[in-house]
């Protein structure tokens, strides 16, 4: 661990906010679902982060961008997200939701230091 970074912090993730305050460099970045927080890798995807750490609660069925039960909103710069590809963008607007991106389709950049997304399944729920 970073000199100086507390342990408190790796088990709320907050080593991205505390390295860039630090001025040390990290090859990591928060991911942040309905405000639950993991640490994810750039080139990451959302699946497989949701698939490791399921206490971020993204609602998964398909798995293969075609039922939409993962929409998302970008709360966040969208340049930390890989861009859609022609599939996702299609099944975005069959099923009406323009402008959201399918969690099981995103891959984390390396572009940014922090991702967050707002579910836009009914059933989401943020942390208790």
């Amino acid at each position: 661990m970073a000199a100086g970074l507390r342990n408190d912090a790796v088990c709320r993730n907050e080593i991205p906010e505390l390295l860039r305050y630090s001025g040390l460099k990290t090859n990591h970045v928060m991911l942040e679902i309905d405000g639950h927080r993991v640490l994810v890798v750039p080139g990451t995807r959302v699946l497989d982060a949701r698939d490791d750490h399921p206490e971020l609660g993204l609602n998964v069925h398909c798995r293969g961008a075609h039922c939409g039960t993962c929409a998302v909103r970008l709360q966040s710069d969208p340049c930390g997200l890989e861009p859609p590809d022609k599939g996702e963008v299609e099944t975005l607007a069959e099923l009406g939701l323009a402008g959201a991106r399918l969690g099981c389709q995103i891959v984390v950049s390396g572009n940014t230091t922090r991702v967050v997304l707002r579910s836009l399944s009914s059933s989401a729920k943020g942390p208790s």
